[in-house]
């Protein structure tokens, strides 16, 4: 709702990208807990976990061609 209302107005929003990355990641890294039944270690500044390629292949998805999404820099 006030996303829209920004899109208009060209305004702030009242969470924006980065608040809204961050609050969604950390419902995203529990659900990722709860699936493999195990404590994990994330590292937030590279944004993996530390030591667990089954952990990690959960942060994203397979895209359908020729749909991608480029490795953050």
């Amino acid at each position: 709702y006030n996303f829209l209302d920004c899109v208009r107005s060209r305004e702030q929003p009242i969470a924006n990208a980065e608040i809204a990355h961050l609050s969604c990641g950390l419902t995203h890294l529990g659900e990722i807990a709860y699936r493999t039944r195990r404590v994990l270690d994330f590292d937030p500044a590279k944004e993996k976990f530390i030591n667990d390629t089954d952990a990690d292949a959960m942060l994203t998805k397979r895209y359908r061609e020729p749909w991608t999404v480029p490795d953050p820099v």
